[in-house]
């Protein structure tokens, strides 16, 4: 029997967890690298947590499992019921594998599988769900302070004290899901294990200006004080890791993996804004009653305000004291003008306003709608940072590049990605965009680093190669490696391959037996959460830059 263990970090990145594992601060990572294979796992576009794990566990791309960003097109947050595809975990319960699966995005309405699965991100945040049902009453009484998401996921104006708690809670938060995985390592049967830990995607969004002087919004009383907050968080991990290797033993695989990666950002490039100075986009005009067009008549510059208040501390603080009065999803611009709109911005790209697919499209398909895109590209290609001259968006790509299938049409026409440090903003919201692009230190979002296109993935096992560097991997390939490594047949609809050369010998997959009687197919339909629920699934988002 080849078992697997998959433990997922969000948000982590290699290259900051290498040079702490060279300098000795994290010794089960440096003992996983030194022996075992590991590389750059590049991430869907663009690299955001709902598309990037629903790619892992279909192994397909956007364009067959059909979710492309945290919202649908009606402003639902998307879930499990409206992805296409089976699940990894459901293709190995077909198999008659035993499966648990704790905390991993976008498990949530709780699937059917072969064993246990406890929903993790995106799930409504005031209960725990779980596939059977009635393990959710062993987990709470077992496992009473067990739970999903920090106890205060948006702590505005954070402060010393603030920032001190809010790491506590996340170190707790963390504990809390290690100790549910290891009882379940320990007291369950298993050939497929696997968890997510999100903290370390929500401490990078939350600390990373604390820990660059270079960030907007850089504090240096909480940089005083907790500058080591990553490098502690992931001590943390490393500890839990070599306790969850110590219990897994010896005849099972073990894959660490992240959907995305983390990096700073110095700059802003709001998407709408430069959509406007092509022409390609109009916004209404703004009525009086709009605090935008009282501004626009005082002729009052924001950032040159910003700048102004930021220089005087406090200023800063009462400013800070009085925005944050005002929801985060507050916007006092006006809305696009659809019949003059050729183009808008959309998550990670750019949807043209395409006549017979948009409710008031302009642009003409065929060769108006090809020559738009075109002109579009030439000119995200000639944008170019002062210092050095080298172009800001380095991958520059049409949607059928990259994607295929049913869903197509979902996705952005045009997808790009920066290379150096600047965040992509949808734009078209005052304060906060405006806030965010002068100097970001506005705390009405945790957005305080951006996703790289990079995640990390390590592999560690007896059949694994030591040592060994891996290039141009994807997150598509993951789930084709895990049932390659447990003897599964893989799919013929997974865009992914298995990764075949991290194994040191190949595996036999040439004995195949008959395909047995599956579970039977779960409804889909009736799980949607309630309003209420929905609208704090979305205040969790917008507390760490998902939302607009």
């Amino acid at each position: 029997m080849r078992k697997v263990l998959v433990i997922g970090l969000d948000g982590a990145s290699l290259n900051p967890i290498k040079s702490w594992a060279e300098k000795g601060e994290l010794p089960t990572f440096k003992k996983l690298l030194e022996n075992g294979a590991s590389g750059k796992l590049r991430s869907t576009m663009p690299p955001l947590t709902a598309p990037a794990w629903a790619s892992f566990m279909t192994g397909m791309n956007p364009g067959k499992h059909g979710i492309f960003r945290f919202r649908r097109k009606d402003d639902v947050i998307v879930n499990w019921s409206d992805m296409d595809g089976k699940t990894l975990w459901r293709i190995l319960s077909d198999e008659h594998k035993r499966v648990i699966v704790v905390g991993v995005p976008m498990t949530f309405p709780p699937e059917k599988v072969n064993g246990i699965l406890v929903s993790g991100f995106l799930a409504p945040p005031d209960d725990i769900y779980t596939y059977p049902p009635e393990f959710r009453k062993t987990l709470k009484t077992r496992f009473p302070r067990y739970r999903v998401y920090m106890r205060k996921t948006d702590p505005r104006g954070l402060g010393v004290k603030a920032a001190g708690d809010w790491l506590a809670d996340l170190h707790s938060l963390t504990r809390e899901q290690a100790d549910v995985v290891i009882h379940l390592l320990c007291d369950s049967t298993w050939d497929f294990f696997m968890t997510v830990f999100s903290g370390t995607d929500w401490i990078a969004h939350v600390f990373w200006r604390y820990t660059d002087p270079k960030c907007p919004g850089y504090d240096v009383k909480i940089a005083t004080k907790y500058r080591n907050a990553f490098l502690t968080y992931y001590k943390q991990i490393d500890s839990i890791l070599k306790r969850i290797l110590e219990l897994a033993g010896k005849n099972v695989t073990i894959f660490i993996m992240s959907d995305h990666g983390t990096g700073p950002y110095y700059h802003v490039f709001d998407l709408s804004e430069w959509l406007i100075k092509l022409g390609l986009l109009e916004k209404k005009k703004l009525g009086p009653h709009k605090i935008g067009y009282w501004l626009k008549k005082t002729k009052l510059d924001i950032r040159d305000l910003i700048v102004l208040l930021s220089r005087h501390s406090n200023l800063l603080r009462l400013t800070r004291f009085l925005l944050n009065r005002i929801p985060i999803g507050s916007s006092i611009t006006s809305s696009p003008d659809w019949s003059r709109t050729l183009a808008y911005a959309d998550w990670g790209g750019i949807r043209v306003n395409l006549k017979g697919r948009e409710p008031e499209g302009v642009v003409e398909p065929g060769e108006s709608y090809e020559k738009l895109r075109n002109f579009m590209m030439q000119n995200l290609s000639e944008l170019r940072y002062p210092e050095s001259g080298e172009r800001i968006f380095d991958v520059i790509l049409k949607k059928e590049d990259i994607y295929s299938g049913p869903y197509l049409h979902r996705a952005p026409d045009l997808l790009f990605w920066p290379k150096g440090p600047h965040l992509i903003s949808k734009g078209l919201t005052i304060p906060r965009q405006v806030l965010r692009s002068s100097l970001n230190w506005l705390p009405e979002t945790l957005q305080s680093a951006k996703h790289e296109i990079d995640g990390l993935f390590i592999a560690f096992g007896e059949n694994i190669k030591k040592n060994e560097r891996v290039e141009k991997m994807k997150i598509l390939d993951i789930a084709p490696t895990i049932l390659y490594t447990m003897g599964v047949p893989i799919p013929p609809d997974m865009d992914g391959v298995p990764l075949k050369g991290i194994f040191e010998q190949p595996l036999d997959l040439a004995r195949r037996r008959q395909r047995r009687r599956g579970l039977e197919i779960q409804e889909k339909e009736k799980y949607r959460p309630s309003p209420e629920e929905e609208e704090k699934i979305k205040e969790i988002l917008k507390a760490l830059g998902y939302l607009e």
